[in-house]
């Protein structure tokens, strides 16, 4: 029983539990360096959505140090780097996830969202491709495929990415608000009014998207 406590007061900590104290404790009682390194990657995590990257990136390395195969923390520490300018280092961490689990979705993600918001549409475009192969809940890999086929302007692909972003997410508000917002921002201004104005019904309590007509 007592074993059971054990595992079910860390299952709960994994998940809900922001302190850090906490987790120190737990790196400290860890009989393995696999469960280590879990608890570092969960600390790093702490430290990276607090703001503290220096010591996120101390925790992340140590844990990928414990396990090198802990895909969560090469790719927590490649969001890192990235968030910091340290794009090729970021980008390094990314591609060393994927050498360690080519079947994963959220490396391939994180690198087709980081090409995309560079502008750089036809290489963010595969892995975003292999992000929904690999995963089809992947939402926002799917949206942003979506756009950036707009973008590049492959028209067939664009609308083909529609169908399957609107069933994919059963939210057609969601994917006219993520394309309106997108058009917007890269300056397709007729575009987004366009998108708007078919789909106003579907905004009628949005102010901040009505605001962009």
């Amino acid at each position: 029983e007592g074993k059971d406590f054990t595992v079910a007061f860390e299952q709960l900590a994994m998940r809900f539990d922001d302190d850090e104290a906490t987790v120190i404790r737990l790196i400290n009682s860890a009989r393995s360096p696999a469960s280590q390194s879990i608890w570092h990657k969960r600390l790093g995590n702490i430290y990276r959505k607090g703001g503290e990257h220096p010591k996120a990136i101390a925790a992340l390395s140590e844990a990928i140090r414990l396990n090198p195969s802990n895909i969560e923390a090469l790719n927590e520490l490649g969001v890192c780097f990235l968030e910091t300018g340290r794009n090729e280092e970021g980008l390094a961490y990314l591609k060393r996830s994927l050498v360690a689990d080519p079947h994963q979705a959220d490396a391939y993600r994180l690198l087709g969202v980081f090409f995309y918001r560079k502008g750089a549409f036809l290489g963010a475009i595969p892995y975003l491709k292999t992000a929904c192969a690999n995963d089809p809940d992947q939402k926002e890999s799917a949206l942003h495929l979506m756009m950036a086929y707009f973008f590049i302007n492959d028209q067939p692909a664009y609308l083909d990415a529609i169908d399957q972003t609107t069933s994919k997410l059963s939210d057609d508000r969601a994917v006219l608000k993520f394309a309106a917002n997108e058009l917007f921002t890269h300056g397709y201004f007729a575009d987004t009014v366009k998108v708007l104005s078919q789909s106003r019904s579907l905004f009628t309590q949005d102010p901040q998207m009505l605001a962009l007509l």
